[in-house]
């Protein structure tokens, strides 16, 4: 990440700021986007623990 902009570039961006409602949270299309999301697999039982191997704990499978 630039720590120091060139005097040029901060000057051009002087007072540029994105502005709140260009922020990607705040887009109606995201807020329609459910909070949580459901995985299913053969590989462990409902309401389990991913199995070791799996993670990166195991063989990272």
């Amino acid at each position: 990440m630039l720590e120091k902009l060139p005097r040029g570039v901060g000057h051009a961006l002087r007072g540029v700021r994105a502005g709140y409602e260009k922020i990607i949270a705040e887009d109606d299309a995201f807020a329609q986007i459910p909070d949580t999301i459901s995985l299913e697999s053969p590989a462990f039982a409902d309401g389990g623990d991913i199995p070791d191997r799996f993670t990166a704990d195991g063989e990272q499978i």
